[in-house]
């Protein structure tokens, strides 16, 4: 079905999409990402640098210049909000398959995003890096028993929007939107002016993909193939150590000489058989009995244990540096590190690719902005005319690369200078908005004067800590 959806394309909006290679890679790397049968190491891969990047992140949207939010600044948040609930799953899903896009529709009076795989987008028109025109499997549903899919077509003519929205069952044939609920109020085309870039966000995997120009990313663990191969064969071989290495109780043939279950064979027969083929812990021996009269003997060599996990730590270890992470994601953290400096220099390459991470989410999150500011204006979800009053942030979480202890007492020493205010001091420490950390530093203000006017310093009080006078009355 994939390779006709290039057709689907084709005959809905009349454009021809391009990379019909990268597109098949896409979904490719898709199918390897959700696979549960064996080991998946971009699985591995992704779901770590997810817990790095973005746990305990906070999105900020604010007025511009940090003003308070307006109506049009609120919309964005909820929507926004919507998504990065949902960072890590995310951020897993563009590490571990490349990437994901995030589709903006209209509904309900509000602006949602769809998070759909790479594999449904089909780019039709470059500018440089920049997409110009591409069609979305946006969304399906399932009614009366059959599914159906939703299309979205996007198209920039000069500084012209041209959106079209398709419906259409598995075989291809087209649908009204009208006809399914869930996209009743989903307009089929409409046009947006004073538009500088289309309305989608593309996540895409920082990983380079070694393509000219095909508009998709790649898994994390993309051009590690052959070593991953590697590793799984030495997991096997692991595998057969253990089982060639089970303790075996070998009995003497005298013991197994008579037939048994009504079976022709004799016993013998039947139980000739090794640690190799069997889940069996007994094992025949010819003339035991006979010669040492001992009727049984054990068989339990030890494995070769620091042998065979060394070198499967050398092959982890080779598989971070290919992927281009520091040790601590397949083997263990580095933990000789005690400062904030040795602490980077031992996390440098997992830094840098967690930073790469985060700046994927800020151009993100700044192009869902845009998106939904330009829905909002155009559908009146909030008075017109404010174009552009918003202001997106994230504050990301740096206690893996830093040595709190030590960056308290810098930002400490700072504060005492003058250089850092007390409510960015309390935000580094408490978390939350700066606006937040404010309010609580100036409510603790008001409440040590209040406690001022009551005890005064310069004055003690009858009675206090015992050693004031009492005065007469």
């Amino acid at each position: 079905m994939f390779n006709g959806f290039f057709d689907w394309v084709r005959r809905l909006f009349g454009r021809k999409p391009q990379a019909e290679r990268g597109a098949v890679m896409a979904a490719r790397a898709e199918a390897d990402y959700r696979r549960v049968d064996e080991i998946n190491f971009a699985y591995i891969f992704a779901n770590k640098l997810a817990n790095i990047a973005v746990s305990d992140a906070t999105l900020n949207i604010t007025g511009p210049d940090g003003a308070e939010p307006g109506p049009r600044a609120e919309v964005i948040a909820q929507a926004l909000k919507q998504v990065f609930d949902k960072a890590h799953k995310i951020t897993a899903q563009v590490l571990g398959s490349g990437g994901r896009v995030l589709v903006p529709y209209v509904s309900g009076g509000e602006v949602r995003f769809d998070a759909v795989a790479q594999e449904r987008l089909y780019i039709i028109d470059t500018d440089g890096e920049r997409i110009t025109a591409a069609a979305v499997l946006a969304d399906s549903v399932e009614q009366n028993d059959k599914r159906y899919f939703r299309w979205a077509c996007y198209t920039l003519e000069g500084d012209d929007l041209i959106v079209l929205n398709r419906a259409t069952d598995e075989a291809g044939a087209a649908f009204p939107l009208t006809q399914f609920p869930a996209w009743a109020d989903i307009p089929e085309e409409y046009s947006i002016a004073a538009v500088e870039r289309l309305p989608l966000a593309f996540l895409r995997c920082p990983v380079d993909n070694r393509r000219e120009r095909d508009g998709y990313g790649v898994p994390i663990t993309y051009g590690c193939e052959a070593l991953m191969d590697e590793i799984h064969e030495h997991l096997r071989l692991i595998a057969r150590e253990y089982r060639l290495t089970r303790p075996m109780l070998g009995l003497s043939v005298e013991m197994w000489r008579d037939p048994f279950d009504g079976k022709k064979d004799k016993g013998i027969d039947r139980l000739r058989r090794t640690v190799q083929d069997s889940d069996d812990p007994f094992i025949p021996i010819e003339g035991a009995y006979d010669n040492s009269h001992t009727p049984w003997q054990v068989y339990a060599p030890a494995i070769r244990n620091e042998a065979m996990y060394d070198r499967l730590d050398r092959l982890f270890e080779l598989l971070e540096k290919a992927v281009g992470t520091s040790r601590g994601i397949l083997t263990a953290r580095e933990t000789a590190a005690a400062t904030a400096t040795e602490i980077r220099a031992a996390n440098h390459d997992t830094f840098t690719l967690v930073n790469a991470v985060r700046r994927m989410w800020e151009q993100g999150l700044d192009d869902m902005a845009y998106a939904v500011d330009v829905l909002a204006e155009h559908f009146g979800l909030t008075p017109a005319g404010a174009r552009g009053e918003y202001a997106v942030s994230v504050d990301w979480d740096m206690s893996l690369f830093e040595s709190a202890q030590e960056t308290f007492q810098q930002l400490s020493e700072l504060q005492s200078r003058g250089m850092v205010s007390k409510a960015e001091l309390r935000q580094w420490v408490r978390g939350g908005t700066l606006e937040d950390a404010q309010a609580a530093v100036d409510e603790i203000a008001n409440e040590n004067d209040t406690l001022s006017g009551i005890f005064p310093k310069d004055k003690p009080t009858a009675g206090v800590n015992g050693d004031a006078d009492t005065e007469a009355t």
